[in-house]
């Protein structure tokens, strides 16, 4: 059942993220930073004196035997992370900060574990691989990144990361979804501790449909699910509506590249192949998804311009109702939320999510961003267990409340939010979790291919390149590209 956006109350918006879409910020009474977190050091500490003689759980055994290897050293950590949320617990109050969750954190960790201080520190995701290069070289790398798989995963394939199963516990295993910790693994190994996700779909601007009488070619589900053909068929119904465009693909940088590369899987083809060893969309059901996109730009089912417009480009058209449906995520969709609170976006704009579209009978699928914590292997034991112990600490209760500011990935917490009446395109998106599929395909170098990607969809939508010439070509640059990061990976040659 679609619901209205109007009604949505209690909406907590972030700003910056890996696809580089921020949230806005509502104008509203909240209360302040430090109401905020002395509100919440309380009920932390009432949550440990209920503890009391309770049986410890597997989380602080596990805490319990890694301050023991360490208790009588003096230990100092930094952590790096990029602006993800202000505040602690709620991205709403005002003063926040993109530290406030870390910095509270450090506070609480240091009053528990003297010997051990933590250093967090902001770094902005368009900084991350220079400064990441500069600290390889120099040999000053941070102890702890929190950050995603999507953004580690080659540091990993370059064996600078610890892998992180030995803090991990049953207990968190079936409280976050398969799907989040197969994203994560690689070489049979966990790397990052999941804390939230950026969940990335199909936005769906219902309001438009009504109006041009086109309903009936909404996808089914809260969700939707359609085929390749389904989705045509509603973008040529929504097609004719004054000052719409049905669709856009964006292609004039790597910026969003992901959303959009999701879009060559509609047929069922692999970017990369089973063993994550090489790109492979240029086989047929890769090409038949291009096809698909240049068929449907011929028949004026896509906004002009594709090879120009950027991910920010599509995003503002579909919040200014230029756009029927748009590639979206959680945090963009926040975005929509703050107009209709604040009056940027007139009503009636009723929402609906739905899956990227697939054909075959395939199941339903998304992309996703999961963010956790991750350590770097900096030749210092004393240091990596000290890390796992902080890790560890801030993915237990009560600081895992904070995953709910964005998407969490514990089953838990989701329910919370249900039991909350939390807004439910925001339950949904959290709930999608279990269709996502892997962005990278876990191949080594991944970031320095993305370079020739965007080059040959621009290619196509100018009509210089067939699908077939232009995947092609993406798919052989793209494996020299990463043939010498293949070569060097610890992962694929142990």
């Amino acid at each position: 059942m679609r619901k209205e956006i109007a009604m949505l109350v209690g909406v907590s918006l972030v700003a910056g993220m890996l696809s580089g879409c921020g949230g806005i910020s509502v104008n509203e009474e909240t209360p302040s930073q430090a109401e905020e977190t002395a509100a919440q050091t309380q009920a932390a500490g009432e949550a440990t004196e209920e503890k009391g003689t309770e049986e410890k759980s597997a989380a602080e055994q596990v805490m319990d035997d890694l301050y023991a290897q360490i208790a009588d050293q003096q230990i100092e950590l930094e952590l790096w992370t990029g602006p993800d949320w202000k505040g602690v617990y709620d991205s709403s109050v005002e003063g926040g900060d993109y530290l406030d969750f870390f910095n509270f954190v450090k506070t609480e960790f240091e009053a528990k574990y003297p010997n051990i201080k933590v250093n967090p520190v902001l770094i902005d995701g368009s900084q991350r691989a220079e400064k990441l290069a500069i600290a390889i070289q120099s040999g000053t790398l941070p102890n702890m990144y929190y950050e995603s798989d999507f953004a580690l995963s080659d540091y990993v394939h370059e064996g600078l990361m610890v892998p992180l199963d030995d803090i991990v516990t049953d207990e968190d295993r079936a409280d976050i979804p398969e799907a989040v910790w197969d994203s994560l693994e690689l070489g049979g190994e966990t790397y990052i501790f999941p804390f939230s996700a950026e969940i990335g779909m199909l936005g769906i601007n219902v309001s438009l449909f009504k109006e041009a009488g086109a309903e009936e070619y909404l996808p089914e589900g809260e969700i939707g699910v359609w085929s390749p053909e389904e989705f045509k068929e509603a973008l040529e119904a929504v097609k004719g509506t004054e000052n719409v465009y049905p669709f856009a693909v964006f292609a004039n940088s790597q910026q969003g590249d992901s959303f959009t590369n999701m879009l060559l899987r509609m047929y069922g083809g692999k970017f990369v192949n089973d063993e994550g060893t090489a790109f492979a969309i240029n086989d047929e059901k890769g090409v038949q998804a291009l096809e698909m996109i240049v068929e449907m730009k011929n028949e004026g089912l896509l906004a002009p311009g594709g090879e120009t417009l950027s991910q920010g480009d599509v995003y503002q058209m579909f919040l200014n109702k230029n756009l029927a449906v748009v590639t979206l995520n959680n945090l963009t969709y926040n975005n929509l939320v703050a107009g209709l609170k604040n009056g940027s976006i007139e009503e009636p704009f009723e929402f609906q999510w739905a899956y990227y579209p697939n054909g075959e009978g395939g199941e339903p699928y998304c992309l996703s961003y999961v963010k956790g914590g991750a350590i770097f292997n900096t030749g210092d034991e004393a240091e990596a267990i000290a890390s796992k112990l902080f890790i560890r600490f801030f993915n237990s209760e009560p600081y895992t409340e904070a995953s709910k500011v964005l998407i969490p990935v514990r089953e838990s917490k989701l329910e919370e939010l249900k039991a909350e009446n939390q807004d439910p395109h925001i339950i949904e998106a959290a709930q999608a979790l279990d269709h996502t599929i892997s962005i990278t395909g876990r191949v080594p170098g991944y970031v320095s291919s993305r370079s020739y990607y965007f080059p040959e969809i621009q290619a196509v939508l100018t009509e210089q390149k067939t699908p077939q010439e232009a995947l092609d070509s993406f798919v052989e640059s793209a494996n020299e590209a990463i043939s010498k990061a293949a070569e060097r990976s610890v992962i694929l040659n142990p």
